[in-house]
C-alpha cells in the first residue's frame, strides 16, 4: 500500500526508487518478520542500479527464532545521480503481509 509518493519516485511495477535529481538520498526501511517463517533469519539487501550496495546500511538481517515476530529496520545515505535507482530485496526468510500495509514502511528522500 503506497500512502505518499511525491514526484512518483517509487514505481510499484518494478520496486524502484528513482532519484529525480542528483543529490544525497536517505533510504530507510522497516519490515515485520513473519512468525510462521521456517527460516531463522530474515535478510534484506539494498541494490543501486541493480548492483548490491555494500556501503554502511546496505544490508539488514533479523534472527528471532521460528515462532516470533520481529522488526528489522535499517537506513543508509546514498549519493545518486538523476535517474539512478535503488531497490530493497528480500534475500531470505519471510515478511508478514496483509492488506493494511501498517507493518512496513520505506522512506526515500532527498537530504542534500
Amino acid at each position: 500500500k503506497i500512502t505518499v509518493n511525491r514526484g512518483s519516485v517509487y514505481n510499484a511495477a518494478n520496486g524502484r526508487f528513482t532519484a529525480p535529481i542528483t543529490g544525497l538520498y536517505r533510504l530507510k526501511y522497516t519490515f515485520l518478520r513473519d512468525d510462521d517463517s521456517s527460516a531463522n533469519v530474515t535478510y534484506f539487501q539494498v541494490y543501486k542500479n541493480g548492483v548490491a550496495w555494500s556501503e554502511a546500511g546496505g544490508a539488514s538481517y533479523t534472527s528471532a527464532g521460528t515462532t516470533n515476530y520481529s522488526v528489522t529496520t535499517n537506513e543508509t545515505i546514498v549519493s545518486m545521480n538523476a535517474n539512478e535507482f535503488l531497490t530493497v530485496r528480500l534475500i531470505g526468510g519471510e515478511i508478514y503481509l496483509d492488506g493494511s500495509g501498517v507493518y512496513h514502511s520505506v522512506i526515500f528522500e532527498l537530504v542534500g
